[in-house]
């Protein structure tokens, strides 16, 4: 076995330690990056989910409502307008997702 003398067993240590705390962050990076490509893929299926629950058209396509839909939501267009007028940085699909939460 080979004896290192003390200066020498101090420079390996701390190298030692350096790897160990070099191996540690790249293993929290990592994890990090899994967690936040796990988020956001629930964050995603989520929002598929909702998508399909409210039957929601895509953003970029008009919607149309039914005479029917037009009645029952007389009280939500109303809501639609108090928001838009109270918080006019937010979309109309944010202003219709806080109606429909609000109106159950």
């Amino acid at each position: 076995m080979t004896k290192f003398s003390a200066s020498e067993t101090t420079r390996l240590q701390k190298a030692a330690e350096e790897a160990i705390d070099a191996q540690m962050t790249y293993q929290m990076q990592r994890q990090q990056e899994l967690l936040d490509l796990l988020t956001k893929g629930s964050l995603k299926s989520q929002e598929k989910k909702l998508r399909k629950s409210t039957k929601a058209e895509p953003v970029n396509q008009p919607e149309e409502i039914s005479e029917d839909s037009q009645e029952k939501g007389m009280r939500g267009g109303f809501q639609m307008r108090e928001i838009r007028e109270a918080y006019p940085e937010l979309t109309d699909r944010e202003i219709r997702d806080i109606c429909l939460g609000l109106l159950g």
